[in-house]
């Protein structure tokens, strides 16, 4: 109740007109939201990639800047499970394939294209999500907040039968496998900035 007047309860909601916020916390649903704005943009720039006078650097840079920003926006905040993971990985395939104007038919696989490109694997976008996520972790470490009790899972409370959901907390887990102490060390003396 706002004003005596009761505001509509929804089960998801576009915060700031951006980024979109679930009653369950799913991050599966802002990726896809996310990935389909960004496919929509680089199916808009068709003309491009059939270029023949703009070089294969340009294109790449094209959608580096581009592409990617319109993709991950908000992604430090995601909780990546593996199925997000194989979504993420599909959806850069699918823009480095669009750009080299290779067809499904032509039998290249994936571990073809980033050679052709000259992209590296810790180049990738789920390595710019991973270095995204654990600079913004060591900036939450560094001041105490609730966002960091919260994601560090800190807050008292009651949990729900079941097996529990993929938190936030459980990627700088694994990408950096160590456990929270050492985890929570790295992150104040800001190894994870240039990680």
């Amino acid at each position: 109740m706002i004003d005596g007047k009761e505001i509509e309860r929804v089960n998801k909601f576009k915060y700031l007109g951006l980024v979109l916020v679930t009653v369950d916390s799913n991050s599966t649903t802002d990726i896809k939201a996310r990935l389909t704005i960004a496919r929509h943009a680089t199916l808009q720039l068709t003309e491009i990639w059939k270029a023949k006078d703009i070089g294969m650097d340009l294109k790449k840079q094209l959608v580096q800047s581009l592409k990617w920003s319109t993709a991950l926006y908000g992604s430090e905040s995601w909780a990546l499970k593996k199925c997000d993971e194989k979504l993420v990985t599909a959806f850069e395939m699918w823009v480095w394939r669009r750009m080299l104007r290779i067809s499904w038919t032509e039998r290249k696989t994936n571990k073809w294209i980033p050679v052709k490109i000259g992209i590296t694997e810790e180049k990738c976008i789920l390595e710019l999500i991973k270095h995204r996520k654990l600079s913004e972790y060591s900036h939450w470490k560094r001041s105490d907040s609730v966002v960091l009790a919260t994601i560090e899972g800190e807050i008292d409370g009651k949990c729900f039968p079941g097996r529990r959901r993929t938190a936030w907390i459980d990627d700088v887990r694994q990408w950096t496998g160590d456990d929270m102490n050492v985890a929570r060390t790295n992150a104040v003396e800001r190894r994870y900035d240039c990680w």
